[in-house]
């Protein structure tokens, strides 16, 4: 989130159609985020990245068939009423454009929800809402709701569950040390989720995005298995593992992300998820998502290496004079020996500020 936002306002996370796309981690979208301290504000600064980062498909009941249905907007767009479209959609107006130069001119809308958390009333709701159950809970609380609206820009908000939102052990603040770029795995801005803290990092595990990429699609939860092998030979032996994935950690779409479940990584210190460019992967902070909360509770933190501003230095083959122990963890699993790469480094911590928003994680060789 920004720097200029407050936290502590509230956040939420939100889609067009059924709730099911904010509480998973749905593939090709990207669910609004919104700080109820200066909602209307979003991430992107540009229309084409406020584009590429929306929601893609939406969830219905579809009463005619009694079924459950993902469809794109693109297939119902031109059924939806004006209204609903302005307060969930917005145009863009450099697609159309682009097409209009190409002789193929056609309304291009998208999801924002945009005029929706323009509507101050909604907002405060909302806010509100979580203002009371935080002071009844007696700390953060995480909810699931539902928005109802009709034309005239009524609306109604259902409560559907409410549980409190683990927030760990909340620590002070950390001095991020400055240490030479060679010493420096990787150094990060605004891209980290969970308190600040200083971790020693016992075992990295790194899965090769092009590696990855390129293993065959219906073989690709081999890898996923084999994430869960390392966390259990690591379970009892009292080492801090970092995970490297490239991605999306926990999706049902194999072509996203590695498609573990919780409890193969549930005894992993820290998660990393890794866009690569060269085969499409892009992380997503799961605010408010299921995963996000279980993150949160297993007190396991989370950065995103991005392929923007917000990476500094990143280095992939930072542990090359490590010798790879996945081979012998996992004799069994030959033909992934040249996706996995599981090293144990001396002297490597990982350090995240909140207040500051940077991580870092590199080799400090004196530690008090």
């Amino acid at each position: 989130m920004r720097k200029d936002m407050d936290m502590s306002a509230g956040l939420l996370r939100i889609v067009a159609g059924l709730g099911t796309r904010a509480v998973d981690r749905p593939e090709n979208d990207y669910p609004r985020l919104a700080s109820l301290d200066r909602p209307t504000v979003s991430l992107y600064s540009s229309t084409a990245d406020k584009h590429r980062y929306s929601q893609r498909n939406i969830d219905v009941l579809d009463l005619s068939d009694n079924q459950f249905k993902t469809l794109t907007f693109d297939e119902i767009t031109d059924t939806l009423p004006q209204w609903y479209k302005l307060a969930v959609m917005e145009r863009d107006y450099e697609a159309e454009a682009s097409l209009k130069r190409k002789q193929s001119w056609r309304k291009v809308w998208f999801v924002t929800c945009q005029k929706l958390l323009e509507n101050q009333e909604f907002t405060s709701c909302m806010q509100r809402m979580l203002h009371a159950l935080d002071e009844v809970y007696g700390h953060p609380v995480d909810i699931e709701y539902t928005v109802n609206l009709n034309e005239d820009g009524n609306f109604v908000v259902n409560l559907l569950q409410c549980r409190s939102l683990y927030m760990g052990v909340e620590g002070g603040p950390v001095e991020i040390p400055k240490i030479p770029e060679e010493d420096t795995f990787f150094s990060l801005t605004d891209s980290s989720m969970g308190n600040s803290r200083k971790t020693k990092i016992d075992v990295v595990v790194q899965i090769d995005p092009i590696g990855y990429y390129e293993y065959p699609y219906q073989l690709k939860p081999q890898i996923a298995e084999a994430v869960r092998k390392l966390n259990l030979y690591y379970r009892d032996r009292n080492k801090h593992l970092m995970l490297m994935a490239p991605g999306r950690i926990g999706t049902s779409s194999p072509e996203l992300g590695v498609p573990v479940t919780f409890a193969a990584i549930s005894g992993f210190a820290g998660i990393c998820e890794v866009s690569d460019n060269r085969a499409g992967y892009m992380p997503e902070l799961s605010y408010g998502s299921h995963l996000f909360q279980d993150l949160v509770e297993a007190d396991i933190f989370y950065s995103a290496i991005w392929n923007d501003r917000r990476t500094l230095i990143y280095n992939e083959k930072f542990f090359e004079h490590c010798t790879n122990v996945f081979p012998q963890i996992c004799p069994d699993m030959e033909s992934l020996n040249h996706i996995f790469y599981v090293s144990e480094p001396e002297d490597l911590y990982y350090y995240n500020d909140v207040k500051s928003g940077k991580s870092l994680c590199g080799y400090v060789r004196e530690t008090k």
